[in-house]
């Protein structure tokens, strides 16, 4: 590399700068790569999609989450399904659902399947962890 004037070096010199990259694939086949910059002690984080179009949308802000039942009753190994609004409603992203007692109810994305008698809760979570809320 040959520094000019603009980088504070002269035409006539050669500088070394360090930097590490580093890729992590993901499971959908995009990559994020990660570009570490000593010089400046910066990091850069890039997605980048081989085929050139990148699936999903922009992350916003979650600002709430609601379930749209407070009471569900699951009668025997019978399946009751569940919804959760993010707000804002534009929001992309992904509710992770959970049992308090996976002996009474088993839950995969927001179908709820009895498993055993009892009452337990059932909780909606947004996958950064923000807003976590329950149906009783």
């Amino acid at each position: 590399m040959n520094p000019g004037p603009e980088l504070g070096g002269s035409v006539n010199t050669m500088m070394d700068i360090g930097y590490g990259i580093t890729a992590y694939k993901r499971l959908n086949g995009e990559y994020l790569v990660s570009i570490e910059e000593d010089l400046l002690a910066k990091s850069i984080l890039y997605r980048w999609c081989p085929n050139g179009t990148c699936n999903g949308c922009d992350t916003v802000k979650v600002l709430g989450i609601d379930i749209d039942s407070a009471k569900i009753t699951v009668e025997g190994s019978n399946t009751v399904n569940i919804a959760a609004t993010i707000n804002p409603s534009g929001s992309c992203r992904i509710v992770n659902w959970f049992s308090e007692n996976s002996k009474i109810v088993r839950i995969t994305e927001g179908h709820i399947t009895g498993t055993g008698p009892g009452t337990t809760k059932i909780w909606a979570m947004v996958d950064d962890g923000d807003f976590p809320t329950h149906a009783p």
